[in-house]
C-alpha cells in the first residue's frame, strides 16, 4: 500500500460504501463474464489453430477438451474457496484468486503449445473458481436486506459487461490475421485484474466473517459504516447482537462435513444444513441444464454449423445479441426484490423451455432434405436465440448466484457458495465439453435435451424452493428453525415476497428491549448509590413506616437486603397526608422529605411501573417459574413483584386527589408519564403484567385505571399527559372487555394470556400470538354449555 487514508474507507458509509463494494465485486464478474465469452473467438482464429495444432474435424474433441478445461480449474477453485475461504476471510481470498489468474493469464497471452495452454486454463479457472465462489459472499454479507438483491443481481449483470466487451473485441479483430486475433483478448484480462489489486485492500472485511472469528470490536466498527449508523444506534445494536446469536447458534449446532455426507444432521442441524445446501446447489445446477453455455462459449458456432450463417455474420450477430442480453439483465435487477427469487426462475425457464421448443422444431425442418424454404426457418430460429437469452438475462442469469448465500447458514454461507459454484463449474464442463459433439452428431435432435431440463426446472422450483426476497440473513436461520415442510409452496410466508410479520416483529422488539435496557441502565447511572431495586425497597420502608421490616435473612447494614410487607394495608396508610421520619444516610441523601401522599403515590406509583418494566421478565411468567408453584417461586426470585403487581393501579389512582390540593401542592408527573409511556408500549410487559395480576388472584384493576384516564389528568409542563391518558382509558376499555371474556379461563390459567386471550382477542397492547391451540380451548367449555347453544338457542348457528 502506497498511502493511507485519512478517514476509514474514504469516509464513505452507508449506500456509497455498499455501491463501491458491487463495483469492486462487478470488477471481478466482468472479468468472469470476459473470460466467458472470448474464447468463442479464439477458437475460431486460424492462427491459434495454426499454432496449437488444433485444425480439423479430427481435432473437435480436443478443442472442446482445451476450452471446457477452463471450467475444470473453476471447479478447483471453487473447492479450494471452502478449504481455506473461512481461515483467510473473503476480502484475502478474492485477492489470492486475482494472484493466481494473473499467472493464468500470462501463460494463455504467452502460448505456443496445446499443453502450455491447457495448464494456463486450468490455473486462470482455479483464480476464478476462488473468486466467483467468494465475491458474491462478500457482497451479500455487507448489503442491507434492501439492498442486496439487486446489488448481488446489479454485480451479476456486469458479467454481461464483460461477456459482451469479449464478444465485440472478437468481432473487431476477426479482421485482423496473426497472433494479434487471438493474443491480444487474452491479455485484455490484466486490465481488470490489476484494477482489483487496486480496489479489493481499502474496503472493509465481511462483518459477519469477522464475528466468526471473534473479533466482535471490528465487526461493530464495519457493520455502523455499512449501515451509515452512529455506535450508540438501537438498530445497529440489534443487527450485530443477531449476528451474534446466528453465530453461537451455529456453532452448538454445526454439522461436520461427514455427518452432512453420510446425512446424520437430525440432532444437531437445527437450521436444515444438508437441505439449504441442495437447494442452493440446485440453483447452480439449473443454470447450467438452462443450456445458457451452448451458446455463450459457442453462439458463433452454433450460428454457423446449425444455422448455416458465415462466421462474420455470426461473430456480428453474437455480440448484438451481447448487448441486448446484457440490456434485458437489467430488468433483472429492477425486479428481483417486486417478483422474487423463485418467481424470477420459474419465468426465466418457463421462457427458456418454450424458446428451445422453437428452436428445435425451426432446426428440424431446415435439415428436412428438399424443402423448400430451409433458409427462412433456419433464419428464422435466430430470433429465438435472441429471445433465450431476454428470458435467461432476466430470470436465470444473476439469480443462481445470489440464492445460495442468501439460503445458506452463516457458517455455512461460505461453504454453500463454494459447493454452489463447483456445481455450477463442473456442469459448465460437462455442457462446453459435450456441445461441439453433440451439434456434430445429433444436429437438431440436440436442443431436445435443453426443452425436457428447462421444462423439469419450473415445477421443482415451483415446490421446493422458499423465498427469500425482504429477508435478512438471520431471519432464514430462524425460519428453518421452525423445521419447515420440504415442500413450500402451500405456505404462504415462505413464498411471500414481502418480509414476515413475524421476522419484522421480532427485529422490532429486539430494538424496543434494547432502548428498555439502555434507558434502565441510565436510570442506574443516575443514581450512583443504589439501583432500582434498593431505591424501591428504601421507598417501601420511608413510606410505610412500621408495616414493613427487612428480610430476615438479609445481613443488617446491606444495601441488597429486602423488604417484607407485615401487612396489605399499604395504600390505605399513604393516602394519609403524613410526614415521615426520613433516617439519615448516604443512601436517602437523594430523596427529600415528602409530606404529602400525592407525592408518596406518585413516586411509588412510578418505582412500581418501572419495575414492572425492567426488573420482572417480559414472558410467560407460568413457563418461567413452575405453574404448580408459580407464586412462591415467582416471589423469592423478585419479591417485590406481588406489590407492584397489585398495587401500583391504587398509586396512580391517588395521584390524582382534590384539585386544591394538587393546586396547593403540585406534584411533578415527568417521571410517572415517562414510566406510563414505556409501560403502555410494551406488549410483552404488558401481558406479564395481566398474568402477574392472576398468579397473584387479583384480576387488573382496570376501574383504577378508568378512572385515572376520566379524570383528565393535566400539567402545563406536560402536554403528553393527554396522549397518555387517552391510551390509558383504551387500554382499561381492553382489560374490561378481556376479563368479561375470559376471566374465568385466565383464573384457571394465568399462563393463556399468552395464548387465548392474544389470539382470540386482538389488542394493540398484548402479544400477537399467530398460533394456539384451539382444542384446549374447547376442553374448557363445558358438554352442558355446548349442548344448550346447539339445541336451545332461539338463533339458529
Amino acid at each position: 500500500m502506497f498511502f493511507r487514508p485519512k478517514s476509514a474507507y474514504f469516509g464513505l458509509r452507508g449506500g456509497w460504501l455498499q455501491f463501491w463494494l458491487a463495483v469492486t465485486c462487478g470488477v471481478e464478474m466482468i472479468l468472469y463474464g470476459y473470460d466467458q465469452g472470448v474464447f468463442g473467438g479464439v477458437v475460431i482464429s486460424p492462427d491459434y489453430l495454426q499454432v496449437h495444432n488444433l485444425v480439423g474435424p479430427t481435432k473437435t474433441t480436443l478443442l472442446g477438451t482445451v476450452t471446457a478445461i477452463y471450467d475444470i480449474g473453476c471447479f478447483l477453485g471453487s473447492i479450494l474457496a471452502f478449504w481455506i475461504g473461512e481461515k483467510l476471510g473473503r476480502k484475502k481470498t478474492i485477492l489470492l484468486g486475482t494472484s493466481v489468474m494473473l499467472v493464468g493469464t500470462v501463460l494463455q497471452t504467452s502460448s505456443y503449445s496445446v499443453a502450455q495452454m491447457m495448464t494456463a486454463r486450468v490455473i486462470s479457472g482455479m483464480g476464478n473458481g476462488l473468486n466467483s465462489s467468494t465475491a458474491p459472499v462478500w457482497q451479500t454479507e455487507t448489503a442491507t436486506s434492501s439492498l442486496r438483491g439487486k446489488l448481488v443481481i446489479f454485480v451479476n449483470v456486469l458479467l454481461l459487461v464483460g461477456f459482451s466487451l469479449a464478444n465485440w473485441i472478437n468481432y473487431g479483430l476477426s479482421f485482423v490475421s496473426g497472433p494479434v486475433a487471438w493474443r491480444f483478448p487474452l491479455a485484455v484480462q490484466l486490465i481488470f485484474i490489476v484494477a482489483l489489486f487496486f480496489l479489493v485492500p481499502w474496503l472493509p472485511e465481511s462483518p459477519r466473517w469477522l464475528v466468526i472469528m471473534n473479533r466482535n470490536e471490528e465487526a461493530y466498527e464495519i457493520l455502523g459504516h455499512l449501515e451509515g449508523r452512529e455506535p450508540d444506534d438501537p438498530t445497529l445494536l440489534v443487527q450485530m447482537q443477531h449476528i451474534k446469536n446466528t453465530v453461537e447458534y451455529e456453532r452448538i449446532n454445526a454439522v461436520s462435513w461427514g455427518d452432512l455426507l453420510s446425512g446424520r444432521t437430525n440432532e444437531k442441524a437445527g437450521t436444515k444444513s444438508l437441505r439449504r445446501l441442495i437447494l442452493g446447489m440446485g440453483t447452480q445446477s439449473m443454470q447450467q441444464f438452462s443450456g445458457i453455455n451452448v451458446t455463450s462459449y459457442y453462439l458463433p458456432t452454433v450460428l454457423t454449423e446449425s444455422v448455416g450463417l458465415s462466421g462474420d455474420l455470426a461473430r456480428l450477430l453474437a455480440a448484438c445479441n451481447s448487448v441486448q442480453y446484457l440490456c434485458w439483465s437489467f430488468l433483472g435487477v429492477r425486479q428481483v426484490d417486486r417478483w422474487g427469487r423463485r418467481n424470477l426462475m420459474i419465468f426465466g425457464a418457463a421462457g427458456q423451455c418454450f424458446c428451445y421448443m422453437i428452436i428445435t422444431c425451426l432446426l428440424r425442418f431446415s435439415e428436412l432434405p428438399g424443402y423448400a424454404y430451409k433458409d427462412n426457418v433456419a433464419s428464422a430460429s435466430v430470433a429465438f436465440f435472441f429471445l433465450y437469452y431476454v428470458f435467461f438475462g432476466i430470470g436465470m442469469q444473476g439469480v443462481p448466484w445470489l440464492y445460495p448465500t442468501e439460503i445458506n447458514s452463516l457458517t455455512m454461507r461460505t461453504k454453500g457458495a463454494a459447493i454452489g459454484a463447483a456445481t455450477n463449474w463442473i456442469l459448465n464442463f460437462m455442457v462446453v465439453e459435450i456441445t461441439p459433439i453433440g451439434i456434430q452428431n445429433l444436429r437438431w435432435r440436440f436442443y431436445i435435451i435443453w426443452i425436457v431440463l428447462n421444462a423439469a426446472m419450473v415445477p421443482t422450483m415451483y415446490l421446493f424452493y422458499p423465498e427469500t426476497a425482504g429477508r435478512t440473513l438471520e431471519d432464514m436461520d430462524e425460519y428453518y428453525r421452525t423445521n419447515p415442510p420440504l415442500l413450500v409452496f402451500r405456505d404462504k410466508e415462505a413464498i411471500s415476497t414481502k418480509r414476515p410479520d413475524r421476522f419484522r416483529v421480532i427485529e422490532e422488539e429486539g430494538i424496543m428491549k434494547d432502548v428498555y435496557n439502555k434507558a434502565a441502565q441510565e436510570k442506574k447511572e443516575t443514581f450512583p448509590h443504589a439501583d432500582e431495586l434498593i431505591k424501591m425497597n428504601t421507598w417501601i420502608i420511608t413510606a410505610c413506616g412500621g408495616l414493613a421490616e427487612h428480610h430476615p435473612n438479609s445481613q443488617k447494614g446491606d444495601l441488597d437486603s429486602i423488604p417484607r410487607l407485615i401487612h396489605l394495608s399499604v395504600r390505605e396508610y399513604l393516602t394519609e397526608a403524613l410526614s415521615h421520619n426520613i433516617p439519615k444516610g448516604d443512601v436517602l441523601q437523594e430523596f427529600a422529605i415528602l409530606n404529602s401522599s400525592l407525592k408518596v403515590n406518585d413516586r411509588l406509583a412510578t418505582l412500581c411501573v418501572e419495575y414492572l418494566t425492567y426488573s420482572i421478565p417480559a414472558e410467560s411468567l407460568s413457563a418461567s417459574f413452575d405453574s404448580n408453584q408459580c407464586r412462591t417461586n415467582l416471589e423469592l426470585a423478585y419479591p417485590l413483584s406481588n406489590y407492584a403487581v397489585t398495587c401500583w393501579t391504587y398509586h396512580l389512582l391517588a395521584t390524582e386527589g382534590p384539585k386544591s390540593v394538587v393546586q396547593e401542592e403540585p406534584v411533578d408527573r415527568k417521571s410517572l408519564m415517562s414510566a406510563l409511556r414505556v409501560f403502555l408500549s410494551q406488549p410483552k410487559v404488558l401481558t406479564a403484567w395481566i398474568e402477574g395480576c392472576y398468579i397473584f388472584d387479583r384480576p387488573p384493576p382496570f376501574q383504577n385505571l378508568s378512572e385515572w384516564a376520566a379524570s383528565k389528568p393535566q400539567s402545563p409542563k406536560l402536554l403528553e399527559i393527554s396522549e397518555i391518558a387517552a391510551e390509558m382509558d383504551k387500554f382499561s376499555r381492553y382489560l374490561m372487555k378481556m376479563i368479561n371474556d375470559w376471566g374465568l379461563q385466565l383464573e384457571r390459567e394465568p399462563s393463556c394470556a399468552w395464548a387465548e386471550v392474544g389470539a382470540f382477542t386482538p389488542s394493540l397492547f398484548i402479544v400477537k400470538t399467530p398460533r394456539f391451540n384451539v382444542k384446549k380451548l374447547i376442553s374448557e367449555v363445558s358438554i352442558k354449555s355446548i349442548l344448550q347453544a346447539c339445541f336451545y338457542s332461539s338463533k339458529p348457528l
